[in-house]
């Protein structure tokens, strides 16, 4: 049995951890979560609009998320960046925006 591990790297200041196992002709492929200890950055992949309590957010990583807490805040910004973090449940932070507001990842 052989295994591999690659480090790669996406372009956002973000490391993502591939590993593959090959066994009996069968190909694993196991990705390690996308955020490493309790942070992620990335940035919106498009325009933002503001929170509107069940907005959808792709992220140019590839990444959907929506909106689980109920916030309405109107906010402009074309590509902004974000902050994900993991205490207990997941809360995003985009740049220019007065707070976190809880998100679950659809993709």
């Amino acid at each position: 049995m052989r295994f591999w591990a690659e480090l790669s790297w996406n372009g956002l200041n973000e490391f993502c951890l591939i590993t593959v196992r090959l066994a009996s002709n069968k190909i694993a492929i196991n990705r390690a979560p996308d955020i490493v200890g309790n942070m992620m950055q990335s940035q919106i992949d498009g325009e933002f609009s503001g929170w509107e309590g069940d907005t959808l957010i792709k992220l140019v990583n590839g990444q959907v998320w929506q909106q689980t807490e109920y916030w309405y805040h109107y906010h402009y910004a074309y590509m902004p960046k974000v902050t994900i973090t993991n205490q207990g449940g997941y809360k995003m932070q985009v740049a220019g925006t007065p707070r976190a507001v809880g998100v679950e990842r659809l993709k």
